[in-house]
């Protein structure tokens, strides 16, 4: 294995790098200048209770107008948290360049920025993933942190599989990618992915007890995975332009599925025909008035095919049902789809009319309260039907519990429901936030939380 090192030609010009490695394996020209995309990324999270927590990454601009993508600020953190965004190109004595935060893509885990100073980058120039070959030389750039200029560095490495997880990626060996958010390219300069997830590899270890044990790793410093451009292709064209405005994706209502064997199931043993199919999915629970159950489909049906194509089969019944999902949540909301389920031995082909997916958790309202220490949200119908029981409560979800503060001190802990303060309902944080304002700041609060099933009875005291 060999890790290949780039540096800036005297630290001072981004148009030439200067490879150490022999003349005949010399860095091509388009991959070299592609550096010119790339971005040092920095931000800060804010919230009441943590306050600043500086954060940094790696972008890449993917557009003319300024658009860049990143891997390194998770969806989950809300527009409203993030602040003082800035992209710095690579080098010494580079000017940061300000940028605003666009929005999320809520499946490829992509987040988009738009520089909004003076634009000093280039956009990378896409090629095709799916005419890459076993065999073939692909390289990506990443950036090294403040502490060392913002240097670029290269991966290089050769293309050994192409894998269905469902989802396609492409594994390399002999050599080895740099970090996530890097562009992965051809040696004409053609972005053809992005290093995003990475799988853990397995390795074998001997056990105290000298017995052979598997065990599955992923290394910080070692990328060998990236997704190849079409997966990310209609994320790319659907830019946000609203960062209040979250892409919602299609939903059914069904919450969850479970793995079909041609042998039935101990949930399911009534759903299998007299001639079974060989691939399907167990549907789970359905939620109230959703598409799923406006479309007449039940919970243990065995769904076959999706728009008249069987599901396909893979490796293990668990990854038909991540390729089913994945399908799902490529439906246009424009027009039903056709699903063909099985029901106590007869097919059904029933037409579901997909809708906009409900809020997800980390979408809901927050609320931090820095003098009790503790942070909370709304739930959203997700929370509602977790665990597999119903949640009738109402109320705010605990989050997160600063160590040593008066919530720490008073029990109360993160996944509890705050359902009362003082005897005041609390079904939301606006109305928690109410109450805790309400309250005498120096006199101990009586707090009823949902925990574990069953309500109990804490007391919080301010000081």
């Amino acid at each position: 294995m060999k890790t290949l090192s780039i540096a800036l030609a005297a630290l001072l010009s981004l148009q030439t790098l200067a490879l150490a490695q022999p003349a005949d394996t010399a860095l091509p020209k388009p991959v070299a200048q592609a550096v010119n995309s790339l971005a040092h990324l920095e931000y800060k999270v804010y919230n009441d209770l943590t306050g600043d927590q500086p954060r940094d990454g790696l972008a890449v601009c993917v557009d003319g107008k300024g658009i860049f993508v990143t891997r390194d600020i998770l969806p989950s953190v809300t527009a409203k948290e993030i602040k003082e965004i800035t992209l710095t190109p690579p080098g010494l004595d580079q000017k940061p360049v300000p940028a605003r935060y666009l929005g999320a893509d809520p499946w490829n885990t992509l987040v988009f920025l738009q520089a909004t100073g003076e634009n000093p980058f280039k956009p990378v120039s896409f090629g095709e993933g799916s005419k890459l070959q076993l065999g073939q030389k692909v390289y990506s750039l990443g950036l090294f942190g403040q502490n060392m200029a913002n240097a670029p560095y290269l991966g290089e490495a050769v293309i050994s599989a192409r894998l269905s997880i469902p989802e396609d990626m492409i594994m390399v060996t002999a050599g080895e990618l740099t970090s996530p958010s890097s562009p992965v390219l051809t040696a004409d300069g053609k972005t053809v992915g992005f290093v995003l997830q990475q799988l853990p590899l397995v390795y074998e270890m001997t056990t105290s007890n000298q017995q052979r044990a598997e065990a599955g790793l992923v290394g910080r410093q070692t990328s060998r995975f990236f997704t190849p451009i079409e997966e990310l292709a209609a994320a790319l064209k659907e830019v946000p332009t609203d960062p209040d405005k979250i892409r919602r994706l299609p939903w059914l209502g069904i919450l969850d599925y479970m793995p079909y064997t041609p042998l039935g199931t101990a949930t399911a043993p009534t759903t299998v025909p007299a001639e079974q199919p060989k691939t399907g999915v167990i549907i789970g629970p359905i939620v109230p008035g959703s598409p799923a159950e406006k479309a007449t489909l039940q919970r243990d049906d065995v769904v076959v095919a999706l728009n008249g194509k069987p599901l396909e089969s893979l490796a293990t019944p668990d990854m038909v049902i991540r390729r089913f999902n994945t399908q799902l949540l490529k439906l246009p909301m424009d027009q039903p789809a056709t699903l063909s389920v099985l029901r106590a031995g007869q097919k059904l082909d029933l037409k579901v009319n997909p809708e906009p997916m409900p809020p997800r958790p980390y979408e809901m309202p927050r609320y931090y309260n820095k003098t009790l220490g503790f942070g909370g949200r709304d739930l959203s119908i997700f929370d509602k039907y977790s665990g597999g029981a119903m949640l009738t409560e109402r109320g705010a979800l605990v989050m997160l519990v600063r160590n040593q503060s008066p919530a720490a001190n008073g029990n109360l802990q993160p996944n509890d429901l705050i359902t009362t303060v003082n005897d005041k309902p609390t079904p939301t944080v606006d109305t928690l936030d109410t109450a805790l304002k309400s309250a005498d700041p120096n006199a101990t609060l009586k707090v009823t939380v949902f925990r574990a099933g069953r309500p109990q009875q804490l007391t919080i005291a301010p000081k």
